[in-house]
């Protein structure tokens, strides 16, 4: 029942992570009441996008592996990966853009 929780969370956590990188990196500025609604947003479409992309089709399924929970969680983790390294690429060419400055 514990480990069931923690896994919940995580899960909220990466869905959430997923919403929040799209949103920075996308909307650079924006305050905190917005941001929060973008990442929830941005977190479900994700979630959406991955299930038609896993589940879609028997050609999908059968090069995916189809819906399961550890291609759920997979891809998800991928795509966290993923925009952590263009969210914190961005951060860093902008602030080598300012050193120019």
């Amino acid at each position: 029942m514990i480990l069931s929780a923690i896994i919940s969370v995580v899960a909220i956590i990466l869905i959430f992570l997923v919403g929040f990188l799209t949103t920075k990196i996308l909307f650079d500025k924006l305050d905190f009441l917005e941001t929060l609604t973008h990442s929830l947003i941005f977190g479900i479409s994700y979630l959406v996008i991955i299930g038609i992309i896993l589940g879609f089709n028997e050609t999908f399924k059968t090069i995916t592996g189809g819906l399961t929970k550890f291609n759920l969680w997979a891809y998800t983790i991928a795509i966290d990966l993923i925009l952590v390294a263009i969210y914190f690429f961005r951060k860093r060419q902008a602030k080598k853009k300012q050193a120019h400055k």
